[in-house]
């Protein structure tokens, strides 16, 4: 795998993947996130944002704590709050990753190993701007943390049924995507 021309110009400078973590109120969640990420803590080829809109300063520093645990993490509690939509929106702004990865409180990746074992391929010239990634969901505390959907079952239809994507989500959230960043679109704060 060679890498592609724009990321050997920038090895050492720009980081292969920004995860970008919007949290609110819900240290647990972001405690969660960084645990499975527990295999990248000393990857050198990412960097993980999290913009706190918490109104609950208890909250505010259990996710400032779980940051300072991560060699490359970097914490911005904003004040006053964004809201979701341009909380979003400032994490992409500033993302300095040659991918994004957005990854809301209540969400975690399905298997941090998979992810590290995953980051060559988004080193490579011919990566795909779009990567599909298992993350678990959970909106309730205390609940159990579920698929959105089987990723066997969704690369099975998708492979075979191409427009079925259109007829029913089989990706899942946002935080189910890896987005070249150059194409990674702001969302709409109307």
């Amino acid at each position: 795998m060679s890498a592609a021309p724009e990321l050997q110009a920038l090895q050492g400078r720009t980081p292969l993947l920004s995860i970008l973590i919007p949290a609110f109120n819900h240290p647990a969640g972001v405690a969660r996130i960084f645990e499975r990420l527990e295999p990248l803590r000393d990857s050198t080829e990412l960097e993980i944002l999290v913009s706190d809109d918490s109104s609950d300063a208890t909250a505010a520093a259990l996710i400032s704590a779980c940051c300072a645990s991560f060699p490359n993490a970097c914490y911005r509690r904003q004040s006053p709050p964004l809201g979701a939509v341009a909380n979003w929106n400032w994490l992409l702004d500033h993302a300095r990753g040659y991918y994004s990865w957005l990854l809301h409180h209540d969400e975690a990746p399905a298997d941090g190993a998979a992810l590290a074992r995953s980051l060559p391929f988004l080193a490579c010239a011919d990566a795909a701007d779009i990567w599909i990634l298992a993350c678990r969901v959970q909106h309730r505390p205390r609940a159990n943390a579920r698929l959105h959907f089987p990723p066997r079952w969704s690369a099975g239809l998708l492979r075979r049924w191409p427009t079925y994507l259109l007829r029913r989500n089989l990706v899942g959230p946002p935080s189910a995507l890896i987005v070249r960043t150059t194409v990674y679109a702001r969302y709409d704060p109307g």
